[in-house]
């Protein structure tokens, strides 16, 4: 995903995409900033592109529940940072005490 510059797809992009696509691995559930990187021009010459992602496969995605990344405000970086939330529920665990009074 591209805002700005010149349209299109490179055969490298492509080519990763396909790749992805055959190891069965998709982005993970995100949050903050959709675009992750920028040329820091301003106007008609601004260039946006999403370039950094987190990703997992389908087991991954199973085994750790609620999980997700915030791309932050990059600051005087061109990318923005990373911050990846991971909360998984060991097996056996799931349920919780309960007391009752009788």
């Amino acid at each position: 995903e591209k805002l700005g510059g010149k349209p299109g797809l490179s055969k490298p992009i492509l080519e990763f995409e396909d790749c992805i696509r055959d190891c069965e691995i998709e982005d993970i559930r995100q949050t903050g900033c959709f675009y992750t990187w920028s040329n820091k021009r301003s106007g008609m010459e601004l260039i946006s592109k999403k370039m950094d992602r987190v990703m997992g496969n389908w087991l991954w995605f199973q085994q750790v529940s609620h999980l997700q990344v915030h791309f932050h405000v990059p600051g005087i970086s061109d990318h923005s940072p990373a911050g990846i939330q991971l909360h998984s529920h060991p097996p056996g665990l799931g349920k919780s005490f309960k007391f009752l009074n009788i």
